[in-house]
């Protein structure tokens, strides 16, 4: 049930960004307040509470979003809050943000690797990513991990590319110790 409900409204607030031609200011306002959500629990906590009044909750969430949310994106707000789904927004704006990316021939991927990349090498494995997948954009974020201890571990969609030195070591002894 809550997929389905996360699903249809994302897809309601895709054709409303669609209708309006307005996609730049929702997905900003999507992002952001998914920020919010990650930055403070206490926010999450505040949307799923059952002990608080919507109407609360409407006049709270305006307040707060009203002066840097575009009006499209404080009305879906307000509706959601309406039809009591509030506690499915964060879910709702990530199944936007999907949609949208998947329209826009968007992957976002994750490499993990013992130092910083750099510019060039985060710009070569985006390339590469780019031929295997057959994705025009790529967002990728680079996580620092020195357990990798060299190498890297590229994550995308399902697919796992592990090609780490630790990765490499574990294989190694699993043959030793057979």
């Amino acid at each position: 049930m809550d997929n389905r409900i996360t699903q249809r409204y994302g897809a309601a607030l895709f054709e409303l960004a669609e209708k309006r031609n307005n996609f730049e200011s929702i997905v900003f306002d999507a992002e952001t307040f998914l920020s919010a959500c990650n930055d403070n629990r206490e926010f999450l906590v505040f949307l799923k509470s059952p002990v608080i009044k919507n109407n609360d909750k409407k006049s709270i969430l305006i307040k707060v979003f009203s002066k840097s949310f575009h009006q499209d994106t404080i009305d879906f707000i307000q509706l959601i809050i309406k039809n009591q789904r509030e506690r499915f927004l964060p879910d709702i704006f990530k199944q936007f943000l999907l949609i949208y990316k998947e329209a826009n021939s968007t992957l976002d991927a994750e490499v993990t690797t013992a130092v910083e990349l750099t510019d060039e090498a985060k710009e070569e494995i985006k390339s590469f990513i780019k031929k295997i997948s057959n994705y025009r954009n790529v967002d990728l974020t680079n996580v620092v991990d020195e357990s990798v201890l060299g190498g890297f571990k590229l994550k995308y969609k399902s697919m796992l590319l592990d090609a780490s030195i630790s990765h490499e070591l574990d294989e190694l002894k699993k043959k030793f110790n057979k």
